[in-house]
């Protein structure tokens, strides 16, 4: 994979896709090669490869872990059983969780009672202030009547003495008294008033309205954190079966029986097998050629005689630091169906085919020289050499695609050994 990678980074400085091979390495074959030998030019299928070695996973994986304190007490599905999802697979023990429980709901039980007969206290005050301010408000009412009655008959008194005085029927000192009568009768009648207005506003029963409207709030607080306190230890106590998040396999159990957990321990390694996916650590030059969709042949690295057949499912967006410190792009593929012996953490090469060019005039890579900002080969003639320039189409890691300069059945100048007419795997 390392030839194939260095391969693919010469092949980015060719055009288009071409791979460089500097002139100074043709004149270096001049001078060392003593007896030139030659290739014949002929139709190849060509085919534009991405090869990259990446890693089985599991399609889900996730490390189980504790979500509260407490002694591991059992496991319920053996290493490398099977779950389905919300079964449960280990059990803390309960006990103390369970006493908290029972702990939350008595208090919330309490609080709601205290708080129900502050409530039943209030009402019965206000029930009872309500029966006084009635009984005050009909006295009231009485006085003022008689008050306004007694008004009324000493104006009456004082009109008709009045009369009489003019007439020398009454003295003027009887007048005089029937006259403070009247208006201490007026002091009486606006007193009256007074009162009852002051008793109509009720003070008594604003303060007991409002020492009902609290204790209902104090009640409704104490219904609502009694419901909290025991939802919070139920939860506390439902944390202690820890149950599987999807159907899966426990590939790993992190902690044995008799153990003491706190959140965070892990616990399980849990994972789907019924589905996996390859990961890729794609190089920068090979993102572009890539596209989601794009069917991927797998062959892994411990069952060389098996081949699988997936799919792109995600490119990555953004690079990650790979092996040897180079930024890479992750690439997932989904392949279907694995076989049982196919697991994660494996090895396996992928091969994608970017692009294809059917009965097309190939050379080998290493036939073509480039001189200034020309590609060229040198034809063979008998004993002759004519140095020809050619254009160039796609470029592999073997051959070269000739789209003019050169005719099918020339022969060129070629000192490597020839590459296999099939790209390898």
């Amino acid at each position: 994979m390392l030839r194939a990678w260095l391969t693919r980074k010469t092949l980015y400085w060719l055009v288009p896709g071409l791979a460089l091979v500097t002139a100074g390495g043709f004149w270096g074959w001049k001078k060392f090669s003593a007896a030139p030998a030659g290739v014949t030019v002929v139709r190849r299928d060509l085919q534009e490869l991405v090869e990259v070695s990446g890693t089985v996973a599991a399609w889900q994986s996730v490390t189980l872990k504790a979500e509260t304190t407490g002694v591991l007490k059992q496991q319920r599905v053996p290493q490398n059983g099977r779950a389905t999802r919300n079964m449960p697979l280990l059990q803390l023990d309960p006990t103390v969780a369970r006493l908290q429980l029972e702990q939350a709901q008595a208090q919330a039980e309490n609080a709601v009672a205290q708080a129900r007969t502050q409530l039943d206290n209030a009402l019965a005050t206000q029930r009872e202030t309500r029966r006084l301010q009635g009984v005050a408000l009909s006295s009231l009412n009485s006085r003022l009547e008689k008050a306004e009655l007694a008004y009324q008959f000493l104006q009456d008194e004082l009109a008709r003495s009045s009369k009489l005085q003019d007439e020398g029927a009454v003295t003027l000192a009887a007048l005089e008294t029937q006259q403070q009568q009247l208006r201490q009768s007026k002091l009486d009648l606006e007193l009256a008033k007074e009162e009852l207005n002051r008793a109509a506003k009720g003070a008594e029963l604003v303060a007991a309205d409002n020492a009902v409207a609290q204790a209902r709030t104090a009640l409704e607080t104490a219904q609502r954190q009694g419901r909290t306190a025991v939802a919070l230890a139920q939860d506390a106590l439902n944390r202690t079966t820890l149950a599987a998040p999807f159907a899966g396999v426990v590939t790993e159990w992190l902690a044995e029986p008799g153990a003491w957990v706190t959140p965070g321990t892990p616990l399980a390694q849990f994972q789907t097998l019924d589905r996996l996916k390859l990961t890729l650590p794609v190089d920068e030059l090979d993102v572009p050629k890539l596209s989601v969709g794009r069917e991927v042949a797998i062959a892994f690295d411990a069952y060389p005689d098996e081949k699988a057949t997936g799919a792109i499912v995600h490119i990555s967006r953004a690079s990650v630091l790979g092996s040897g410190n180079v930024q890479v792009f992750p690439v997932e593929v989904s392949f279907q169906d694995p076989a049982q012996h196919i697991r994660p953490g494996m090895s396996a090469d992928a091969r994608v085919v970017v692009q294809e060019r059917p009965n097309v005039l190939a050379v080998p890579l290493g036939a073509i020289q480039r001189e200034g900002g020309e590609f060229r080969v040198t034809v063979l003639k008998g004993r002759t050499r004519e140095v020809r320039p050619v254009q160039t189409g796609l470029a592999t890691l073997d051959y070269v695609e000739v789209l003019s300069g050169l005719e099918e059945g020339e022969t060129i100048e070629f000192t490597g050994a020839a590459p296999s007419p099939k790209p390898s795997r």
